[in-house]
């Protein structure tokens, strides 16, 4: 009988070394979701500074990329906890704290299909072949109202399908951000080109 199991894939820690962190994920098997756990403690109290952000406003791009390049999702920190409360229809486990030295944590998932038990739509590796996830941050313990980077804890998980042989995904659902712009004057009339060829599950304005 087909049975779903959470497993770690890789923790680690002090993530300061790059700006952009990079792991191959398993080249077979068929996975609901990536869960993404980032652990960081702040740099510095709150009443040292005028505005105390929270985590996910300080990951500028998550990416889960087939063959290197082709981007299934990609998203900012901010658009994927957004995406994650309408498909899940929860908000993300999360730690939200003000005080020097204490520790911040949220979670993300990327979602092949419309939960974590649909057996219609998600990430079957095998067909994906070689399939990268990236992580760019702008964590940095110079910034006083940010966080202490050297404290990060970076752990991913996998939702993967066990037993499961009647499991065959139609296919999976991406999530990308089509266009970035910064209004010029009021009233200024903006075009998005929208895809075509493929059904659109939903588009979302930020």
């Amino acid at each position: 009988m087909p049975y779903m199991q959470r497993r770690r894939l890789t923790t680690v820690s002090d993530i300061s070394g790059t700006s952009t962190w990079r792991y191959k994920l398993p080249s077979v098997g068929k996975f609901a979701a990536i869960e993404i756990l980032l652990d960081c403690q702040r740099a510095n109290d709150r009443t040292l500074n005028t505005v105390c952000y929270p985590l996910e406003t300080q990951v500028s791009k998550v990416e889960l990329l087939e063959g290197s390049t082709r981007p299934l999702v990609s998203l900012t920190g901010e658009q994927l906890d957004a995406a994650n409360y309408w498909t899940l229809q929860r908000p993300n486990a999360r730690r939200y704290r003000q005080a020097d030295a204490t520790g911040n944590m949220m979670t993300w998932f990327l979602m092949g299909g419309r939960g974590f038990y649909d057996r219609e739509f998600g990430y079957d590796f095998a067909k994906l072949g070689e399939t990268y996830l990236e992580f760019t941050h702008a964590l940095t313990a110079d910034a006083t109202d940010k966080f202490d980077v050297s404290t990060s804890i970076l752990s991913l998980y996998a939702w993967q399908w066990m037993d499961a042989p009647a499991v065959n995904f139609k296919g999976y659902f991406r999530d990308r951000q089509l266009a970035y712009w910064t209004p010029a004057a009021a009233n200024t009339l903006k075009t998005i080109e929208i895809p075509i060829g493929r059904p659109i599950r939903r588009s979302c304005r930020q």
